[in-house]
């Protein structure tokens, strides 16, 4: 019996350490996007930039205020190098952000200009 439960112990020690290394069988991206837009934003979405199949809202019901910064984090099932962002926002205008190698930036700013400036990932 005791050997049983030691061997019950490893085994959700194990799954618990895989459930918690932050190991992941998709590409997992983690970014910071920063509006410097000038204007709220109401809504965020990606896509892939071979698709025009956006995402959901990653805002959620949040309005993300000029001049802020939100942590965006999504699995990434298909490993998608380049990625495209959608603003929206409250007067219902559109901006796209396109082109964006999400696996190589730590942030991405959000300009007036309809530019983004990416911040690099240290090597």
């Amino acid at each position: 019996m005791s050997s049983f439960k030691s061997l019950r112990t490893a085994l959700l020690t194990l799954v618990a350490a895989f459930a918690f290394s932050g190991i992941t069988f998709a590409a997992q991206q983690d970014f910071d996007l920063i509006n410097n837009t000038g204007r709220d934003i109401v809504t965020i979405k990606i896509c892939e930039s071979t698709s025009k199949q956006w995402s959901d809202n990653l805002l959620g019901k949040f309005i993300m205020l000029d001049d802020t910064m939100v942590n965006l984090r999504f699995d990434d099932k298909n490993k998608t190098i380049q990625w495209d962002i959608q603003a929206t926002f409250p007067d219902g205008k559109v901006q796209e952000y396109k082109g964006i190698d999400l696996s190589k930036v730590t942030s991405v700013t959000l300009n007036k200009n309809g530019t983004a400036l990416l911040r690099m990932a240290k090597k």
